[in-house]
């Protein structure tokens, strides 16, 4: 995962109304057509497309407005173990955002940001995502399906 932090944060400053403590923590999916993410930049991967300006990442404009954004990666459809198991299928992505969140929601205190106030946001198949990781809040029904690394 990759955390990014405004710089203000680091000295005890704010960003409009959020300070290190406050600040929301910015959840981005990259996930596209079920594939596998790498954890997210606050550069958009792909140029802008021809007479286009480009436009700033979401994850940039959450960090400019006193966000703090944690950018997971996710397992996607089309890995594969030495062995020839799917690694990659469902549910793992999900899985591999629960455990994000559950990885921040440990560190609280630790880390800057509001382990209370998680948005997650996504685009296709990472809006699909982001929607069951809230709707999947309170569940722990993907324990069983957890990756060795993650409590």
């Amino acid at each position: 995962m990759n955390l990014h932090v405004p710089e203000p944060h680091f000295e005890d400053g704010r960003i409009g109304a959020f300070d290190a403590r406050t600040a929301p923590i910015f959840l981005p999916s990259a996930v596209g057509g079920y594939m596998p993410a790498l954890p997210g930049t606050l550069v958009d991967r792909m140029p802008p497309a021809l007479g286009r300006a480009a436009v700033p990442s979401a994850s940039a404009v959450a960090l400019s407005r006193g966000f703090v954004v944690a950018a997971p990666g996710a397992r996607g459809r089309t890995l594969q173990a030495a062995d020839g198991r799917w690694t990659g299928k469902a549910p793992a992505a999900i899985v591999d955002l629960k455990a994000a969140v559950r990885w921040l929601r440990h560190n609280v205190g630790r880390l800057p940001g509001n382990a209370e106030r998680i948005i997650s946001n996504g685009a296709s198949a990472g809006g699909a995502l982001s929607a069951l990781l809230g709707a999947t809040a309170a569940s722990t029904s993907t324990a069983a399906e957890r990756p060795p690394s993650v409590g």
